[in-house]
C-alpha cells in the first residue's frame, strides 16, 4: 500500500432537493447517520485507513440553499445516530 489518501463521505437527503440531486429525496432523514456510522466502522476494521473527516455537519444551516444543505446532518435524525458513535 503507498500513501494515503483523503475521502468525503456524505449521503443527501432531503424533500425538495436542487436541480441535480434529486436522488435525495430517496434517502430518509435517518439513511445518512446509518450510512456514515457503517463507513467508519469499516474504515476501522480494514486497519489501513487513516484519518477520515465527516465535513458535512452543518451546511444545512450555513448553506441552507445550495446543493450541500441535503449533506448537513445538524439538528437533524443522521447527528442522534452519529452521537457517541464517532470518536
Amino acid at each position: 500500500m503507498g500513501g494515503g489518501t483523503s475521502t468525503l463521505i456524505g449521503w443527501a437527503s432531503t424533500g425538495s432537493p436542487v436541480k441535480g440531486y434529486e436522488y435525495a429525496v430517496y434517502n430518509s432523514g435517518q439513511a445518512p447517520g446509518e450510512y456514515i456510522a457503517r463507513a467508519f466502522d469499516l474504515m476501522r476494521s480494514w486497519g489501513f485507513v487513516g484519518p477520515a473527516f465527516l465535513w458535512n455537519l452543518n451546511y444545512n444551516k450555513s448553506e441552507p440553499s445550495s446543493e450541500m444543505a441535503a449533506f448537513g446532518i445538524m439538528d437533524r435524525p443522521a447527528q442522534e445516530i452519529l452521537k457517541g458513535r464517532l470518536r
